[in-house]
């Protein structure tokens, strides 16, 4: 129970915190606040595992099957150079269908492939970034 405590007390403190390059969805937030269960679910999967369109498709039923279940989903990433905890449609758009080609002239457009030594690189570089498992 204690352990429970701190972990809850340690969430709360953390999404309280002012850092200017996390932002996470008010439907996690609250989830956390309350005590709701949260799923969070990494984004290389959408950016580099898959083609699109099944990449966004998986992505969106495998919000929809969380929810189904009572659960909210947190699926992080990078965009921009902001951490996000929990991504609108727009964002998972943005990781399924931008083109992860090695060409010089698409470099701006590229998604790196974020695990937890690149988030601050790609948080400080403005960079849009799909978080491993590790990177979570």
């Amino acid at each position: 129970m204690l352990r429970k405590r701190i972990l809850s007390y340690s969430l709360r403190k953390f999404l309280h915190c002012n850092v200017s390059t996390l932002h996470i969805k008010p439907e996690v937030k609250d989830a956390i606040n309350s005590g709701k269960p949260v799923v969070a679910l990494e984004s290389t999967i959408i950016s580099h595992g898959m083609r699109y369109p099944r990449n966004l498709e998986v992505a969106l039923q495998a919000e929809e099957v969380i929810r189904n279940c009572g659960a909210i989903p947190a699926t992080c990433a990078v965009i921009g150079g902001f951490a996000k905890v929990g991504l609108e449609q727009s964002d998972l758009q943005l990781l399924a269908t931008i083109q992860n080609e090695k060409d010089d002239t698409k470099k701006l457009h590229q998604i790196l492939k974020v695990s937890r030594k690149d988030l601050a690189y790609a948080c400080a570089t403005g960079k849009n970034g799909a978080t491993t498992v590790s990177g979570m």
